[in-house]
């Protein structure tokens, strides 16, 4: 103020203002007033003046440049925090999506165990009705059987205590065990149709001419519905089959081959058609 005052350049104000802001920790504005005294010093070729400045300002800058490092180095760190922080965001994306993804792979997998468990309890539902039906049934049956049993066990008795071995061959004649088949067939038919009213309707709509359909009167089953509907029940092995209808394993298989060509579906899927009746 006063060198602007009086006109004059007096290089020691501005190097003891320097000073001044440099002891409060203003190195910016102190670089600037000891630099702007140095000019002057310089302009007026001072070497007292030069010598005071000189001995001040590179402590001053010292300071600076110490200053602007540890800016810097606390800019660098920032940035490398920022960068390592997008690098676990960029991770934790990644991870999230894996998660994601597994987490979908496992609601698929509830889903198809949901979906299986349901098919599940609802063969085991079926299967719990045949099983009801059949014993229900099997109980009945072989009551009429034992006392058809008892009766002839008793007839034949009487006949050989009377020597009447004429008569008792009569009795066992293979018409009465073709009979007694005959009542089985039917008692298996009805049972069956009970399970599965529409058997007779799905299986026929498994082929196109109606000249080939297999007859029946819709109350009971061919010899080759038969085979198929012990097929739904789920006895799959020909010899099983065969021992039920007194059939040779061969004839089964015929029998078998011969429907599946009739069908209009193809051969390997035939009996997965027939198990979704």
């Amino acid at each position: 103020m006063c060198d602007i005052k009086s006109s004059t350049k007096e290089t020691t104000a501005l190097r003891q203002v320097g000073e001044l802001l440099y002891a409060d920790g203003d190195y910016n504005h102190a670089i600037t007033y000891v630099q702007k005294a140095l000019d002057d010093a310089n302009f007026y070729n001072a070497r007292q003046r030069k010598l005071e400045i000189g001995s001040i300002l590179p402590i001053i800058q010292e300071v600076r440049y110490k200053d602007m490092a540890w800016q810097r180095n606390i800019m660098l760190l920032c940035a490398i925090l920022a960068c390592a922080l997008l690098v676990v965001l960029a991770a934790g994306t990644v991870i999230i999506r894996k998660q994601m993804k597994k987490l979908q792979q496992a609601k698929d997998t509830i889903e198809e165990h949901n979906r299986q468990l349901a098919v599940a309890n609802g063969q085991l539902s079926e299967a719990n009705k045949i099983k009801i039906e059949y014993i229900g049934k099997l109980f009945y049956v072989s009551s009429e059987h034992f006392c058809s049993m008892e009766k002839l066990y008793r007839t034949i008795d009487r006949k050989i205590a009377a020597r009447q071995y004429d008569d008792l061959r009569r009795s066992l004649s293979e018409k009465t065990i073709v009979e007694y088949r005959k009542n089985m067939y039917e008692d298996f038919d009805e049972v069956f149709l009970q399970l599965f009213p529409d058997f007779v309707e799905k299986y026929n709509r498994l082929f196109n001419d109606p000249e080939k359909k297999d007859d029946n009167d819709g109350k009971t089953l061919t010899n080759e519905m038969r085979i198929f509907a012990l097929i739904r029940l789920g006895i799959t092995d020909s010899e099983r089959i065969a021992k039920f209808l007194n059939y040779s394993v061969n004839t089964i298989n015929t029998y078998k081959s011969r429907v599946k060509n009739k069908s209009n579906v193809n051969n390997d899927i035939f009996e997965q058609k027939i198990m979704e009746i």
